[in-house]
């Protein structure tokens, strides 16, 4: 969520989404969640999205050693982009 250029891929779809004139800093990227990053599958196959979103997904979890108060996480990342409208042009 701090980074900008990130959050700027995920809502911006043109050829430079990147471009500072063209699209200034995201003031909230709180607003991000639930709509373009989202921590459950909401994805409808049919969706007509104009924007990326990125689906994470807990797979599970393993104690390590006998510490219980330490876990190795597994997680699924999934990242969704409109292939029709997601060309950059830009570096």
């Amino acid at each position: 969520m701090d980074n900008q250029n990130l959050c700027k891929l995920l809502v911006n779809t043109d050829k430079d989404p990147l471009n500072k004139t063209l699209h200034p800093d995201i003031e909230d990227t709180m607003d991000l969640f639930g709509e373009n990053i989202r921590i459950v599958p909401l994805i409808d196959p049919q969706e007509k999205t104009v924007s990326s979103k990125i689906v994470v997904i807990y797979s599970g979890s393993e104690v390590l050693d006998k510490n219980t108060a330490t876990e190795s996480l597994t997680l699924l990342i999934y990242v969704y982009v409109p292939y029709k409208t997601w060309t950059i042009a830009s570096d």
